[in-house]
């Protein structure tokens, strides 16, 4: 009978330890999990600041003069570290006496599975002054 309860004590320790293993593995894979996306949404974060920034400096160009900033359509690059900023500019007359700059500001980067990924702001400026 001694043996009986050694055996069983013995079983109850191996799935008691079996247990714990897991429990401590899906822990740690939830904390890795966790961790990586937060990382991933700081990233985006700072990209889409970047992008914000973008729009606004195609604003003070604006803001500086319509006619210089009419003459500056096209795209424009720059890079910030990690991060590829593209800036275009497209006129747009409506055939009406205002016309209207369109302004697409993509911020590209890569990370380390080499995925790339971009944030995108688009917005309309017109000569208000």
């Amino acid at each position: 009978m001694k043996n009986d309860v050694r055996g069983q004590m013995l079983i109850e320790m191996i799935v008691v330890i079996g247990v714990v293993v897991i429990l401590t593995t899906g822990i740690i894979a939830g904390t890795s999990m966790s961790l990586s996306r937060t990382q991933g949404n700081q990233i985006r974060s700072s990209a889409l600041q970047y992008a914000q920034e973008g729009i606004e400096l195609t604003r003070q160009k604006r803001d500086a003069g319509w006619t210089a900033f009419v003459n500056d359509q096209g795209t424009t690059e720059s890079t910030l570290g990690i991060y590829t900023r593209s800036i275009s500019l497209t006129l747009e007359n409506t055939g009406l006496a205002d016309e209207r700059m369109l302004v697409d500001v993509v911020v590209s980067w890569g990370d380390a599975t080499q995925t790339e990924n971009n944030v995108e702001l688009k917005t309309t400026l017109t000569q208000w002054k």
